[in-house]
């Protein structure tokens, strides 16, 4: 997240791959713009919106990883879930 309000300031994953900020438009509800920097963040959900389906290592980093980095991590990982 980059702090601002646009939607593409924040960089998703989805199994070692970012999620195209494109894919919000055709995709409405993969994640939205932060509109209120003191309010709470929730993750699989958006209003009464909930996401189907099962979330797992979500990271807060102070720094941006590259996506070389975010792959590796996953690469690393993936073996836990059987994916």
């Amino acid at each position: 997240y980059d702090g601002g309000t646009l939607s593409s300031g924040i960089k998703i994953y989805l199994n070692g791959l970012r999620v195209d900020d494109a894919d919000s438009e055709s995709n409405p509800g993969l994640f939205v713009a932060v509109e209120n920097l003191t309010a709470p963040v929730y993750i699989g959900r958006y209003d009464t919106k909930y996401a189907n389906g099962q979330i797992d290592d979500v990271r807060i980093y102070t720094t941006a990883r590259t996506a070389a980095q975010v792959k590796d991590f996953y690469e690393q990982t993936r073996w836990r879930y059987g994916v």
